[in-house]
C-alpha cells in the first residue's frame, strides 16, 4: 500500500462575545500565568464552580479563585484529597476523599465555605466522595465504592443542605467507569456526571465519559461529552440567552500550568461551543486538532474516533493510504502489529 497524505479536517475560527457584567463571554477564558502551579503536583482540575462575580477551581490541595478575566483573586488550602466543587446560594460546598482514616475510621468529608473561601461548616462520613451538584434543596454527592476497578455501577447520595442524608440510590449506567462520578452538574431538571469512562479494551468501545440522570436518580442517556476535570454552569445574568452556558476546564502549559475555561451551551441535550449559538455550522475550535481522531477515547484512524472529535468540538487529524485494489483507508503504522495485534509485522509498501 501507498501513504498518499496525512489530511487535516479544516477548523473554524469565529469568536462571539457577548458583554454583561464585566463578563465577556467568548471562546475560552485562561487563567493568569502562575496562578495554577499546583498542578505541577497535583496534575489536573478536580471540580469547578460559578457565581456571577468569580469561578472557582479545585484541585486535590485547595480551591483557586478567580474573577472573569481569569486573574486570580483567591486560595484555599484543604485536606487531600479534595474532590469536586459546587455553587448554591453564596456557599461553596466540596467533597473529599481523605487520604488514610481518622480516629474514627472516617474516609469521607463535606466542606461548605462562603464566597471569600472561609470555612462554614463541615461534616465527615464513612464513605469515598467525589463529584457533587446541588438542585433544589438537594446536595447530590457521589460515592466511590470501587477506586479503581472498572465497573458500571455509580452510587449518589442525596443530603439536605445542613448535610444530612436523605437517601441514596446505586445505578447501572451501562458502560465502565473508574472511580464512580468524578464531577457533576445540572441544569435545573436533568443532573449531569463526568466519569472516568474505562478503555475500549475494558469494555467501553464507545469511549463514554458522561452520564445524565433525573433529580429521582433514574438513568437518562450516555455520551462522549468530557467534562471529568471540572464543569460549571455559568450564572444566568451573565450569559443571557435561550440557552443555559456551561464551561468546561482543560490543561494546557504556556509557562507553566494553565487552565482554559471552554464554554457551551446546551441545546436540544447536546452540548456545543456556546460561540456557534445561532449558526448551524458543525462546531470546530480553531487551535486544537484531535491526533488520528479522539484516539485516547476510542481506536484511532476510525469513525467513532472522528466522530467523537467532532462532537467534543475538535477539528482532527488522520492518515490516508491506497491498497493495492485501489481503495483507500486510514491508518498510520508501517505495520500491522500494534493496532491490529497481527502476527505479520513485515513493514507495508
Amino acid at each position: 500500500m501507498t501513504r498518499l497524505l496525512k489530511f487535516i479536517v479544516p477548523v473554524l475560527t469565529l469568536t462571539l462575545s457577548t458583554e454583561v457584567l464585566g463578563f465577556v463571554l467568548t471562546e475560552s477564558i485562561e487563567t493568569e500565568i502562575g496562578s495554577m502551579d499546583a498542578l505541577k503536583k497535583t496534575v489536573h482540575v478536580q471540580g469547578a464552580a460559578a457565581c456571577e462575580d468569580a469561578f472557582y477551581l479545585a484541585h486535590y490541595l485547595g480551591i483557586e479563585k478567580f474573577d472573569w478575566t481569569g486573574r486570580h483573586i483567591g486560595h484555599s488550602d484543604e485536606p487531600n484529597h479534595l474532590g469536586d466543587i459546587a455553587w448554591h446560594n453564596g456557599r461553596l460546598y466540596g467533597v473529599f476523599v481523605i487520604r488514610g482514616k481518622d480516629a474514627n475510621g472516617m474516609r469521607g468529608l463535606i466542606r461548605v465555605w462562603d464566597k471569600d473561601l472561609k470555612l462554614i461548616k463541615e461534616k465527615r462520613f464513612p464513605e469515598c466522595f467525589d463529584g457533587c451538584t446541588v438542585l433544589g434543596d438537594v446536595l447530590y454527592v457521589g460515592v466511590d465504592k470501587f477506586k479503581y476497578r472498572p465497573q458500571t455501577t455509580c452510587t449518589i447520595m442525596m443530603l439536605d443542605l445542613d448535610l444530612n442524608e436523605k437517601g441514596r440510590k446505586t445505578i447501572d449506567i451501562g458502560y465502565p467507569v473508574i472511580c464512580n462520578v468524578q464531577t457533576m452538574e445540572n441544569d435545573g431538571k436533568t443532573l449531569f456526571l463526568g466519569t472516568y469512562g474505562a478503555k475500549p479494551e475494558q469494555g467501553n468501545p464507545k469511549g463514554l465519559c458522561y452520564t445524565e440522570l433525573t433529580p429521582n436518580l433514574e438513568f437518562v442517556t450516555n455520551g462522549t461529552f468530557k467534562c471529568n476535570w471540572g464543569i460549571a454552569r455559568v450564572p444566568e445574568s451573565l450569559a443571557p440567552g435561550k440557552e443555559p452556558v456551561y464551561f468546561v476546564c482543560e490543561r494546557f502549559y504556556e509557562n507553566g500550568p494553565r487552565i482554559r475555561l471552554n464554554f457551551y451551551s446546551r441545546k436540544n441535550g447536546a452540548f456545543r461551543p456556546a460561540w456557534m449559538e445561532g449558526r448551524d455550522e458543525i462546531p470546530m475550535r480553531g487551535r486544537l486538532i484531535a491526533h488520528r481522531g479522539e484516539s485516547i477515547d476510542a481506536p484511532e484512524n476510525t469513525l467513532p474516533a472522528y466522530k467523537m472529535a467532532v462532537e467534543r468540538g475538535f477539528g482532527f487529524e488522520c492518515d490516508i493510504y491506497l491498497a493495492k485494489d485501489g481503495k483507500l483507508f486510514t491508518f498510520h503504522d508501517a505495520t500491522l502489529s500494534r493496532t491490529t495485534g497481527a502476527a505479520n509485522t513485515n513493514r507495508c509498501t
